[in-house]
């Protein structure tokens, strides 16, 4: 219980430095562009430290915006998992796999455009390969689609790229096919090691952090196939 209280105090303090409220948002600023954006998020040591990795090199545009937003999460995410003991570790591993899922997207749409992988080596990559049997060394150097996979063939993902190897052999698949496949597989693969992992009582509780992302992957599939 003891370290449960530490952890907890400690996710408490670190979503102060990492959130803003609302009335930041309707009284405090007045937000028309992504500069002004940024401007904001820099307040905050989480995003702050990624910004200034970044310098002045960061472009401003969506996608670049909330790929800062992420890099914020993920640092915080290895700080409260470097803290967690081993059964906190469990749901945590879980958890992360939400950010694996966007970091596997990422690679293979930048390796499919440019013909190579765009990946800084970090904290981040040091816990996917230790933790979580990413080959990252053969990861940076692949410049095929299907050297990127297999990279990730002693990962909770090698079921998935197995299944739909034939759409990545000619290098230009569907990509709504395959993130919608990606999306429930993702979503299955966490309920199903949740259950292995968990009591009935922690299953319940990490239902209610974990399933709003389950339905918003619902969502999205309900509405790739309608339009």
């Amino acid at each position: 219980m003891s370290n449960y209280i530490a952890i907890n105090t400690k996710i408490k303090a670190m979503r102060k430095n990492l959130c803003l409220d609302r009335k930041d948002f309707e009284e405090d600023y007045s937000v028309s562009n992504l500069q002004e954006l940024y401007r904001l998020i820099d307040q905050l040591p989480s995003y702050h430290a990624v910004l200034s990795r970044k310098g002045n090199h960061y472009q401003e545009n969506p996608n670049s915006f909330i790929n800062v937003l992420q890099q914020g999460l993920i640092s915080d995410f290895l700080k409260i998992y470097r803290f967690a003991d081993l059964t906190q570790r469990k749901a945590l591993k879980l958890y992360g796999i939400r950010f694996e899922a966007r970091f596997i997207a990422r690679i293979l749409r930048h390796l499919e455009k440019e013909k190579s992988v765009q990946l800084v080596v970090g904290p981040y990559t040091d816990y996917l390969e230790e933790c979580r049997n990413f080959k990252i060394g053969q990861l940076l150097t692949a410049t095929t689609i299907e050297g990127a996979i297999d990279s990730f063939s002693e990962t909770d993902y090698r079921p998935f790229f197995e299944q739909f190897s034939e759409y990545f052999h000619a290098n230009s698949y569907d990509h709504y096919i395959i993130s919608t496949a990606f999306d429930q597989y993702c979503s299955l693969l966490v309920w199903k090691k949740a259950r292995q992992a968990f009591s009935p009582k922690e299953l319940n509780a990490f239902k209610k952090l974990y399933g709003i992302r389950m339905d918003l992957a619902n969502i999205r599939t309900i509405y790739r196939l309608t339009f």
